[in-house]
């Protein structure tokens, strides 16, 4: 856990003191799938980070905003769903799940998906200065922090919304109330 923080702070502070970092301010809703372009030009960057507001209207709703290269490489900037969430309206700042460190990638465009929700994008900021390690980082800071997180959250929702003596996870494992995973094969 101290070195989980440690990673994610080192790659915050990192971020904070790009020199070259372009920002871009959208400040447009989006409700339905979208592509477009706001780069303008295809110099290779280092770092993309986005901030926004969220808003989930179902417990089917998803946002996810995606950096595709012109190589059509697909990065993950920032995703949700009410399975990963506490929340079904909040706002983030500075977000970049796969995209915090890039290996100088040219971008292309953004695709936005969305199903029953509102994505307000505030702005797009990204970096033109080399990362050492880049892809090294990345794998840190992804398998240190997020991927955690996210699967704190996810259990938290199974077990706050878990109704009766069990929930149906998948096909061959139930999770109960006891905290027992038992194989389906048995029950």
């Amino acid at each position: 856990m101290i070195l989980s923080l440690f990673i994610c702070s080192f790659a915050f502070q990192f971020l904070a003191r790009n020199t070259s970092a372009q920002s871009i301010t959208i400040e447009q809703s989006f409700s339905s799938d979208t592509t477009f372009n706001p780069f303008s030009q295809p110099d290779p960057i280092f770092s993309l980070k986005i901030s926004g507001d969220v808003h989930l209207l179902s417990d089917s709703s998803l946002i996810r905003v995606v950096l595709i290269d012109q190589n059509g490489n697909h990065f993950l900037v920032f995703e949700t769903y009410p399975l990963i969430t506490l929340n079904n309206t909040f706002s983030f700042n500075e977000v970049c799940n796969e995209t915090c460190f890039l290996d100088g990638i040219s971008p292309d465009s953004i695709r936005i998906d969305i199903i029953n929700a509102t994505l307000t994008l505030k702005s797009i900021s990204y970096s033109y200065d080399y990362i050492d390690n880049a892809i090294q980082l990345q794998a840190q800071v992804k398998w240190s922090s997020e991927g955690f997180f996210q699967l704190f959250k996810f259990f938290a929702f199974i077990f706050k919304s878990c109704e009766g003596p069990s929930l149906l996870l998948c096909s061959n494992v139930q999770i109960c109330r006891t905290n027992d995973i038992v194989p389906t094969s048995i029950l």
